[in-house]
């Protein structure tokens, strides 16, 4: 192992990287399946079951995790052939699509968190169904839409997503090559 690629150990050889991506792969699909069968049980029955909002924060759940589980199941396949250490087969414009993927995914947990208040208002607070869609349902979609898909199109358009050896996310590339001439892609480093 060199000295100059400490964290490739994990994943060196190709049975490794075999392993990984079968791993995601695999894990990706069955997420994928299932946010698949969610959206076709809920829009089979037409607007009678997306009448409810509970069912529409699980129908934009679920096609939120389609897009970033497919982004997660390709791996580090996606991942640019950039350094000496990079194991991954793709380029700059495959790590940010992929980089865009995975930050929107995190509105995933912001739809479970809307679908638990939800409950909350409904259940414990018992507030009608129909005045919680009138009142807070354009506000929940946007709490749980706006903050991943600026932070995904500001990533994306700034060209911030790199890895290595893993997914690819928020990364430096100046720092892996060791060539930050103005600090790195985040600025001088002053904030």
């Amino acid at each position: 192992m060199s000295s100059s690629c400490p964290h490739k150990l994990a994943i060196s050889s190709d049975t490794g990287k075999i392993i990984l991506i079968c791993v995601s792969a695999i894990s990706a699909s069955l997420s994928i399946a299932g946010s698949t069968l969610i959206i076709y049980i809920l829009s089979h029955a037409g607007w009678r079951k997306l009448a409810r909002l509970r069912n529409r924060l699980v129908f934009g759940m679920s096609i939120i995790d389609i897009f970033s589980s497919a982004a997660v199941g390709f791996s580090i396949i996606l991942t640019p052939q950039e350094t000496e250490c990079s194991v991954g087969m793709g380029n700059q414009l495959t790590c940010n699509v992929q980089g865009f993927f995975i930050q929107l995914g995190f509105a995933v947990p912001g739809y479970n968190a809307m679908l638990s208040l939800y409950f909350l208002m409904t259940i414990r607070y018992g507030i009608d169904q129909v005045t919680v869609a009138e009142k807070y349902e354009l506000l929940m979609h946007a709490f749980v839409l706006i903050p991943p898909l600026t932070t995904a199109i500001i990533g994306a358009a700034g060209k911030m997503y790199f890895s290595e050896t893993a997914n690819c996310w928020f990364g430096d590339i100046c720092q892996s090559l060791g060539n930050c001439v103005n600090g790195d892609i985040w600025g001088n480093g002053f904030w």
